[in-house]
């Protein structure tokens, strides 16, 4: 990756710097680049791709109405993104900014983008769903847990890959 062309206005970096990260989440610069010494985000090239691994580790930080407003659709974006390190990632981090959403949005948002990568072709990404089941299936009850996810779970049982089919049944 050449660096005149990471830095160009518009481009994946210049979308990520700190600045222009704290603008899309409402928050300071200061606290986005202390966030970003701890290694609370992190910069990651993927295929020529720079991006940034969304910091979660904020969700508890700016509440309930931030974290929906500003932290959730940068999420939402990144679990439909084209690189299957890219949707690992966000998953990797769902239990945070769950936890700070009540059930009505998890129910409106989350669910529809989880039940979107459970047949992921990368299995990886389908085993990584299927470990943060048990939590949203916490969060969200029973009652919605029968009716929109067990039939899902039960699909993994008959998985190609021996570590999705092991999962499922844990």
């Amino acid at each position: 990756m050449e660096t005149l062309h990471e830095n160009a206005p518009g481009s994946d970096y210049e979308r990520q710097r700190p600045e222009v990260l704290a603008g899309r989440l409402g928050i300071s610069t200061r606290t986005v680049r202390s966030r970003c010494a701890r290694g609370d985000v992190a910069r990651m090239t993927v295929a020529g791709r720079v991006w940034v691994r969304l910091p979660a580790g904020l969700a508890p930080q700016l509440g309930k109405d931030v974290t929906i407003e500003r932290l959730l659709p940068l999420f939402l974006q990144l679990l439909r993104d084209e690189s299957s390190e890219v949707r690992l990632n966000v998953i990797s981090r769902l239990e945070v900014v769950s936890g700070v959403l009540g059930v009505d949005q998890i129910a409106r948002s989350l669910l529809p983008a989880v039940m979107e990568l459970a047949p992921d072709q990368q299995w990886r990404v389908r085993l990584a769903v299927i470990q943060y089941m048990p939590l949203l299936a916490q969060q969200l009850g029973a009652e919605i847990f029968d009716r929109d996810l067990s039939q899902l779970c039960l699909s993994w049982l008959e998985d190609s890959v021996y570590a999705i089919r092991e999962a499922a049944v844990k």
